[in-house]
């Protein structure tokens, strides 16, 4: 019996610093045996050696293709993850894994097994983000991903990386597009699957100007999705958030001082999101300035590991 096939495309723009790292966890997964059909980088212009790096890597692989793709220019992360789409066609299971975030050993197998009930289309796993927490844009990062994780376990949702059914889905010019292609899947009878012993690491902005506007984009991201597809994650809504902040300071795991100031920036982030999505009506661009701050290689930041399920 012919076993499943399965790739990764990996959204790039000026990731040299992870890069490497990222492709060589990609090319070692095994699942049920097998390695992956291939690994399709899409470059978005990059100007910083993401390339060269990526190219080097492919010349040196002997049994995963890896394949680089460059956009003619600047298109934005959705029209990256089209293409890359478009170039797994024949990928019965598709992982679009952002270049700035690692799988844990282990994490893809696992949300690649989810597949085999035939009703997930989504499947996704658990954000654990890294940084100094002498930082309080990290601290409260570390919350947030901790109210999301609580938030997942009764509303699932994507993240930073998204395995997906590939039933030809494509992104909208949104500036969320985990969330887009969550919604084209759901609509499609497909559900969310979320797997919370699948970890995968991220890097907090290590200042409050770049959480700030990284938080703006995604919630400004959601409401447009919510109001165009009538599809609404549930990071977005109220109830939720309150009942998962309640759990995560029960847990005792986080400063009171830091929850209270998580909490202040994100309900000003949500006004914020709202004014400038339904009164001064901003346009929805697939193009956006990454957070300069995160972007920094996986090190020592891996050590700390701390999560539950």
């Amino acid at each position: 019996m012919k076993r499943p096939s399965y790739g990764f495309g990996v959204p790039a723009y000026n990731e040299h610093q992870t890069i490497q790292l990222v492709l060589n966890r990609l090319k070692a997964v095994r699942w049920r045996g097998d390695p992956p059909k291939k690994i399709v980088v899409v470059s978005d212009c990059s100007s910083d050696g993401t390339d060269e790096i990526v190219t080097s890597l492919a010349l040196d692989e002997k049994e995963v293709p890896i394949l680089l793709k460059r956009m003619p220019a600047r298109s934005g992360k959705p029209a990256a993850i089209n293409l890359a789409m478009k170039e797994l066609a024949d990928c019965e299971f598709v992982g679009m894994v952002s270049a700035d975030c690692l799988p844990k050993e282990g994490a893809l197998e696992t949300l690649l097994d989810c597949f085999n009930n035939p009703e997930v289309g989504v499947s996704a796993g658990r954000i654990v983000t890294c940084g100094n927490t002498d930082r309080l844009s990290v601290r409260i990062s570390k919350i947030l991903w901790d109210v999301h994780h609580e938030i997942a376990l009764v509303a699932p949702k994507s993240s930073e990386i998204s395995l997906l059914r590939n039933i030809s889905v494509t992104v909208n010019p949104t500036i969320a597009d985990e969330a887009d292609l969550e919604a084209s899947v759901v609509a499609r009878g497909f559900r969310i699957n979320y797997s919370p012993n699948a970890v995968i690491y991220n890097q907090a902005p290590s200042n409050l100007s770049d959480y700030f506007f990284q938080r703006l984009r995604v919630t400004l991201g959601h409401l447009e999705i919510a109001q165009r597809t009538g599809f609404s994650v549930g990071t977005l809504k109220m109830s939720h958030r309150f009942r998962s902040i309640i759990k995560v300071f029960k847990r005792g795991e986080h400063k009171l001082i830091d929850i209270a100031a998580g909490v202040f920036l994100e309900v000003f982030i949500y006004l914020c999101a709202v004014f400038q999505a339904k009164v001064l009506r901003k346009n929805m661009s697939g193009i956006w300035k990454p957070s300069t701050s995160a972007k920094r290689p996986f090190q020592d930041d891996l050590k700390p590991k701390r999560h539950q399920t």
